[in-house]
């Protein structure tokens, strides 16, 4: 099982050296007496407009400096009011939003219902350039009722509505963002309502926000903390994100190798938390030959894959000693609103996989390819999985590349075999029809077909929620017993951080696994 570890052993030893068998003083740097939280990021930072790029650190800044018109409560899993104070349905269609309008934007001016109804107009609008479109197609109209009063109209009946509305949809000023010569810049200067002010954006000092102290209306779903100043920088090397942290340079560290977070967390100034996100790691077939490669078109060569994968070796190996707080056996959480399938439909299961490629013509193996993106923890499980469809026969090459490159390989019809990841980012099977079900989506044209597509569609639009969940439970048992994409682990976020610092317990849905509301000073 060596070969499958994804754990940077460089990294831990490294942080073993410098806690351990150096004595190194970890009160060098007390950062509470300063009132500066230190966070490094990875992953370079553009911008803080999420709906530029839409990667984590995006979304966590934009949750840090902008507010939802409502929140979803990750506790009691609950709308909450935030931006807006109340809602009407008015039908299956439309709802009507009464705004805070006691609420300020960070400079000053009063927040208003035209900057909703210009944010959502803009959202809508297909000229604009945005990221992840498909989040905000599903609206249809939006437009001023009243002083304080904004009426939204979706295409269709929309069971997801509010989630959709509380998830992913920042609200922006009007007087600014409309104002800004190129849209894409104005993330680096971003006005909000929110909990943060972003003082600084900088790709070398870092990124820099500052406590709003007018903030009071996020309510329990996203309080204000006690955190006054916040820096986050960007290191791109994991070792020397570890290295800082022990001599003090960092408060927190959001981890993807749970070895190096145990060896972390036995340091009794540390202390560390481990929560399930709303992601999943996830492979997918090329059951309709878009490849050169065909024998994926055959069901019982699908199925072999998918009984060669021991999933749970594989979660072990990513989670460590973790125990998530909830995972998955199909594509979806079961707490998500429209969510059901049948379990055990997939299972390990080597020797009867063996049968299957046998009966298929493969007695003697076949070669097949998977397509992922280079250096990250998906390709380490990637890896972990070629070695167990070796055993099956299965000679399993990985090709790893950049994004860019993953993307055109991807496009181009190239992709045998794709492992990624994903996270539906509401608590609805809408995240997750509209992602892997879409039949706009050209990575879809591997798998999908009529059945699926309209088994996807009807779930989007049915309010019943039992007649929504048995309409999943037909499309997610259909993927399980056809083998078109496996899922293989749920995500979750490992954090360390000293012990000047609390995390809110129950965690958020997001890759992260936190927000600097839910972030405070002991």
């Amino acid at each position: 099982m060596r070969d499958m570890r994804f754990i940077s052993m460089t990294a831990m030893g490294l942080a073993i050296g410098f806690g351990f068998g150096l004595g190194v003083s970890f009160d060098a740097v007390a950062q509470k007496s300063k009132d500066l939280f230190r966070m490094p990021e990875v992953r370079d930072i553009a911008t803080s407009d999420p709906y530029v790029e839409s990667g984590a650190p995006n979304r966590f800044l934009a949750e840090s400096v902008h507010d939802n018109l409502i929140a979803y409560d990750e506790v009691s899993n609950k709308i909450a009011p935030l931006l807006a104070k109340s809602w009407t349905k008015i039908d299956d269609k439309t709802y009507d939003f009464e705004i805070n309008d006691t609420i300020k934007w960070q400079d000053g001016q009063k927040f208003t219902v035209d900057d909703v109804v210009y944010t959502l107009n803009w959202l809508i609008d297909p000229k604009s350039r945005l990221r992840n479109r498909e989040l905000w197609v599903w609206m249809n109209k939006v437009e001023k009722v009243g002083p304080t009063k904004v009426r939204i109209t979706s295409q269709n009946p929309a069971p997801y509505f509010l989630s959709k509305l509380a998830y992913e949809t920042w609200i922006y000023p009007e007087h600014i963002h409309k104002n800004v010569d190129r849209r894409s810049d104005y993330g680096k200067s971003p006005v909000g309502t929110g909990p943060y002010k972003m003082t600084q954006f900088d790709s070398n000092k870092g990124i820099m926000m500052t406590k709003n102290v007018d903030y009071k209306h996020g309510g329990a779903a996203k309080p204000l903390t006690n955190i006054g100043n916040v820096l986050v920088k960007i290191i791109p090397d994991p070792r020397t994100q570890v290295a800082g942290f022990m001599v003090g340079d960092w408060d927190l560290l959001s981890l993807d190798d749970p070895d190096q977070a145990e060896a972390l967390r036995k340091n009794p100034k540390f202390k560390g938390s481990a929560s399930a996100t709303l992601g999943l790691i996830f492979m997918t077939l090329d059951s309709n030959g878009v490849s050169s490669n065909k024998a994926l078109k055959d069901p019982r060569v699908r199925r072999a894959i998918f009984m060669g994968v021991n999933r749970e070796e594989l979660r072990q190996l990513y989670w460590g000693g973790a125990t998530p707080d909830f995972t998955t056996d199909n594509l979806c959480f079961r707490f998500m609103a429209g969510c059901d399938f049948t379990d055990g439909l997939i299972k390990y299961d080597p020797e009867g996989a063996k049968k299957l490629l046998a009966e298929a013509g493969y007695a003697n193996g076949l070669d097949l390819e998977i397509s992922t993106v280079l250096n990250t923890v998906v390709a380490e499980v990637a890896k972990g999985m070629a070695g167990q469809l070796r055993r099956i026969g299965v000679n399993v090459k990985v090709d790893e590349r950049t994004m860019l490159n993953y993307r055109k390989k991807e496009s181009d019809g190239d992709a045998t075999i794709r492992m990624s990841i994903h996270s539906p980012r509401v608590p609805d099977v809408s995240g997750t029809t509209s992602f892997f079900f879409d039949p706009e989506g050209a990575r879809n044209k591997y798998f999908l077909d009529d059945e699926m597509v309209t088994l996807a569609k009807q779930a989007d639009f049915t309010m019943d929620d039992a007649q929504r969940r048995g309409l999943m439970k037909q499309l997610l048992d259909r993927n399980a017993r056809d083998a078109f994409i496996l899922p293989v682990a749920s995500t979750f976020a490992q954090t360390v951080h000293t012990d000047e610092v609390q995390v809110r317990k129950g965690g958020r849905y997001e890759i992260y696994g936190f927000y600097m509301s839910d972030l405070s000073w002991k």
